[in-house]
């Protein structure tokens, strides 16, 4: 979850205009099993290509042509990487209500109490 919530942030903060964004996080539990973590900002707004680029596992070589490399354009892929890894789901999206992006990530939860019943 921390790896999630720091690249989630990051992206946000360096795809904002201003590098201020205005983040939203919350976290629910979808039943007793999965653990669901929304991230919205209200930064740029993304294509539908883009959504879908950015969290396939690859490497994105657009980054590489031109010497444009703030970064390695591989974040999101291998944070979806690792949580599919780890039996949970991903999904990025605009928002509905202005700009900006919803990224989702629910993963399993094993409470305390399924670990260790009576405490």
């Amino acid at each position: 979850i921390e790896a999630v919530l720091i690249e989630l942030l990051e992206n946000a903060r360096e795809f904002h205009p201003d590098h201020d964004p205005q983040v939203m996080i919350t976290v629910t539990l979808h039943d007793d099993s999965r653990l669901a973590l929304r991230v919205i900002d209200a930064g740029i707004s993304l294509s539908p290509a883009r959504q879908k680029r950015a969290i396939i596992p690859s490497i994105h070589w657009e980054n590489y042509i031109g010497g444009d490399m703030p970064g390695t354009g591989r974040g999101l892929s291998v944070i979806a990487a690792l949580v599919w890894e780890n039996g949970g789901s991903c999904r990025l999206g605009n928002r509905d209500d202005g700009t900006g992006v919803v990224a989702e990530v629910v993963l399993p939860y094993i409470s305390r109490e399924r670990i260790f019943p009576g405490t």
